[in-house]
């Protein structure tokens, strides 16, 4: 599955939001649309872009919430069940 990239003139190259949530739905074996439903893949996704450097903006319009949704998830840790989920996607993300 190819990964979709953001990029602005003169800018970094950044991953798009939504390739997020298809490599977590991904490695989770789930729907996307099952992820974004659940709090913990809300939150899951919502700490893999902020540790990717996207904004709390992104991340909201991708999971269809508003930004002080996605900032109350940021707040939370990532569920312990979701700790080894969070550190695969992110390897595949960046590798």
């Amino acid at each position: 599955m190819p990964i979709h990239l953001v990029c602005a003139h003169d800018a970094a190259t950044r991953i798009a939001p939504r390739s997020i949530v298809q490599i977590a739905a991904r490695v989770l074996g789930l729907a996307e649309h099952e992820l974004c439903a659940t709090r913990g893949g809300r939150q899951l996704i919502v700490h893999v872009g902020h540790k990717l450097g996207l904004s709390l903006a992104e991340i909201a319009g991708c999971l269809g919430v508003s930004v002080h949704v996605a900032w109350r998830l940021s707040e939370r840790g990532v569920p312990p069940a979701l700790q080894e989920t969070l550190a695969i996607v992110l390897c595949q993300l960046v590798s």
